[in-house]
């Protein structure tokens, strides 16, 4: 699954663009106006595989004008960026007098029209991004990447867990531990406190309504094995040894560091 960003005013009335899309491979993100589009580019350039601009399009939210304008404006922040964290872009548009007019071609490239040539564009798009890393990632963990798209983990995450794996999967990749390390920490909260909310594991393995985990007891309860500090123990094991062992790892690895969404109460 490769992850889009849409900056298109009329993207709501075209849903049938990002659910055919999603069937394709594709998970696209849609902002109605170039400035919310590069705001969250900006914050999400790590996970922003390629990007989509309508033709004409509103500078801000509540402009009621659209105007070939941005389109210079977004095409040119796209191409101010670094070379291996610049996205590719593709226009998509509805306006049938861009197409096949030179100068626009020559300024952004040829346009896909809308409605006409929406395969050929998820095609393109997964073509372009298929060597890139981020996107090759995605595409060899892709039940872990449903996680973020299905909001089990928040996709503030995403970013430090793609880095961890390209660490694994490419040797010349710089692996910062102090600081993945303790992002993997923080990702394994989040899941504990999911599977609180969700009833898999015990109130005595969390405090203050879920907002502090105690790492080693929820890593017990859910390998099956008794909390005895609580008296209680899972009638079922969620966890097999092999994610018990992983777990452990993590939690004493990263022992001391930062936490998600609230504090750690005795970790270890």
């Amino acid at each position: 699954m490769c992850e889009v960003l849409w900056i298109d005013d009329e993207y709501k009335k075209q849903d049938s663009v990002i659910s055919d899309a999603d069937l394709s491979g594709i998970n696209i993100t849609p902002f109605e106006s170039h400035e919310e589009g590069i705001t969250y580019l900006e914050a999400n350039l790590d996970r922003i595989d390629a990007i989509i601009l309508d033709a004409k399009v509103k500078d801000k939210k509540d402009d009621e004008t659209t105007n070939l304008e941005c389109l210079r404006k977004s095409r040119d922040y796209i191409n101010s960026l670094p070379v291996d964290l610049r996205p590719p872009y593709f226009i998509f548009t509805g306006q049938p007098d861009y197409m096949g007019n030179d100068m626009f071609v020559e300024s952004y490239g040829d346009p896909y029209k809308k409605a006409t040539d929406n395969e050929k564009l998820f095609d393109d798009i997964k073509a372009a991004v298929k060597d890139r890393p981020n996107a090759k990632i995605r595409a060899l963990y892709p039940k872990v990447f449903e996680l973020f798209k299905k909001g089990f983990i928040d996709q503030k995450y995403e970013k430090h867990l793609l880095k961890i794996l390209r660490s694994i999967n490419e040797e010349d990749f710089t692996f910062e531990d102090e600081v993945y390390f303790n992002q993997l920490r923080q990702m394994l909260e989040v899941a504990f406190r999911k599977a609180y909310k969700v009833g898999l594991l015990h109130e005595k393995c969390l405090a203050h309504n879920g907002s502090k985990v105690t790492l080693s007891y929820a890593t017990r309860f859910l390998s099956g094995q008794r909390v005895d500090d609580e008296g209680i123990k899972c009638n079922k094991t969620h966890f097999p040894k092999l994610i018990s062992d992983h777990v452990w790892s993590i939690i004493n690895i990263t022992n001391i560091g930062s936490h998600a969404e609230g504090q750690v109460l005795n970790s270890v």
